[in-house]
């Protein structure tokens, strides 16, 4: 039997759901989050220390990470949330894009999704067809619990490291 529960968290310019779901002995994490374009993220709000968490939502931010040619402030930030949260971007950069702006005639891809290191190499991600009403393409997440998840390498944040003290320490040796 299928179990759930939700919750909703209005932040001060982006929200998100978060959905407990359990079957059996196998419970998952599923967070939706969305942030207008021109509004602060606030992903530190977003909960990250669950295991078998799942995230995904229109997070509005640029990064090569996941296809784009630049990077912005929030795409900066969602990658620092992302490495402080030890998740794993599921998107990779050659995905087909998301997001079609009828005004512009361009497509992007502003929605994201991140699992823990648990369900890494357990996940995919598939876009398909524009929704009729909406710029957005749906997404389909699947998540193969025929394999017990084992762990991934460790990550880290180049972007925190002391780089002066690397640089005297490496000098010294």
């Amino acid at each position: 039997m299928l179990s759930r529960l939700k919750c909703t968290w209005m932040m001060d310019d982006s929200e998100f759901q978060v959905l407990g779901l359990r079957k059996n002995d196998f419970s998952l994490t599923l967070v939706n989050y969305y942030s207008p374009q021109d509004k602060i993220l606030s992903v530190d709000k977003i909960p990250t220390d669950d295991t078998n968490l799942i995230t995904v939502g229109d997070f509005n931010s640029h990064s090569q990470s996941w296809g784009y040619t630049h990077i912005v402030n929030q795409g900066d930030e969602v990658e620092t949330w992302q490495d402080d949260g030890k998740l794993i971007l599921i998107n990779k950069p050659d995905d087909q894009p998301t997001f079609y702006s009828r005004r512009w005639h361009t497509t992007t891809t502003p929605d994201l999704a991140f699992c823990s290191d648990d369900l890494h190499g357990h996940t995919t991600r598939k876009v398909s067809e524009q929704l009729d009403s909406s710029d957005h393409c749906q997404i389909q997440i699947t998540l193969d619990q025929s394999i017990s998840p084992a762990s991934s390498a460790p990550r880290w944040n180049y972007k925190k490291a002391d780089w002066t003290l690397y640089a005297s320490e490496s000098d010294n040796l």
